[in-house]
């Protein structure tokens, strides 16, 4: 069974100016997946998507495989299951075809290779399943049982029924939310069609590993969670 990887990382991002290669600690943000990338067990290859000249040259200089981007994908508005099958319509023409698509944001710093491994191998024990799609626990205070809508102007309306509000965090349901795309894996025969759906795996992460920079607010935690780690 092979797994290949893509590193979708186009230019242009807007929450923070050129996210995908700014530097966390002593590295460009980009590099902390390809290094997870490069380490994994299982990943037969992996390739970066891009557009942006700083990541191809880098990819260059690391010997790093990657696809450039035509400009029609590379808008704000660009899906990333186009520039995915962007992508492996490439690699069919060379004769590569993978069995499993395995996406992997650069946003998401403190994925690291166990993680990925850990992922493939939930896959492969359950290979009923369409697709995979990373998570993490909604913190307590989020849970549905705790969110209200604003019936009309003041006025709260709980979300979900029941007869008793819980206050008790212990006696909450569990609710998994999706992490940021920390980690996605879709059978190839699905992949033009979605990335995730139909019938699902979930991966649960931990809520530092989980950690997806968007803005610079983001930028600034993981940037504190690497010092804390640093002087550990």
């Amino acid at each position: 069974m092979k797994f290949l990887a893509i590193i979708p990382a186009r230019a242009g991002s807007v929450g923070l100016k050129n996210k995908n290669f700014r530097k966390l600690g002593d590295k460009p943000l980009i590099e902390y997946t390809i290094s997870a990338a490069k380490k994994s067990k299982y990943l037969d290859r992996f390739l970066v998507s891009t557009n942006d000249k700083k990541i191809i040259n880098y990819c260059k200089k690391k010997k790093v495989n990657f696809i450039i981007r035509p400009k029609k994908l590379c808008t704000g508005y660009s899906r990333t299951i186009d520039a995915i099958n962007h992508s492996l319509n490439i690699l069919k023409k060379e004769g590569y075809i993978p069995d499993f698509i395995v996406i992997l944001q650069p946003t998401s710093p403190f994925r690291n290779s166990k993680h990925i491994d850990k992922a493939i191998k939930l896959f492969k024990n359950n290979l009923n399943a369409d697709s995979l799609m990373s998570c993490q626990t909604i913190p307590h205070k989020f849970n549905p049982n705790s969110i209200y809508s604003l019936k009309e102007r003041f006025f709260l309306k709980k979300i979900v029924k029941s007869r008793e509000n819980i206050f008790i965090r212990q006696k909450k349901k569990k609710f998994l939310a999706r992490n940021g795309a920390a980690i996605y894996i879709t059978k190839f025969k699905h992949i033009n069609k979605f990335i995730f759906g139909k019938k699902i795996l979930g991966f649960e992460m931990d809520e530092i590993s989980s950690i997806d920079i968007d803005n610079l607010y983001d930028f600034r935690f993981a940037e504190f969670i690497l010092k804390c780690r640093q002087n550990l």
